[in-house]
């Protein structure tokens, strides 16, 4: 892809840059908006079907889990390209 943008068949080399605090706040803000959402449905869900009242305790559990997914997403997300190359 960057030989036909540059219009060059050499080997486009960069080292890659890591994303600011914004982007490291919205992906562990979107992984607490979606636990939120799932610990909100485990909690109501006893109460609507014949579930077992400890169902909504799970969503503790799931806290962790996601804080590591979100940490996980941030750690690998890094980017070639800087708002200087633009």
């Amino acid at each position: 892809m960057a030989a036909a943008v540059l219009g060059s068949a050499e080997p486009v080399t960069s080292p890659l840059l890591r994303h600011g605090a914004r982007a490291h706040r919205r992906r562990y803000t979107r992984i607490a908006l979606v636990w939120a959402a799932v610990a909100a449905v485990l909690v109501a869900l006893p109460r609507v079907l014949p579930l077992p009242s400890w169902t909504g305790e799970v969503s503790l559990v799931l806290l962790p889990l996601a804080a590591a997914l979100a940490y996980d997403a941030t750690a690998a997300s890094a980017t070639p390209w800087s708002a200087a190359s633009w």
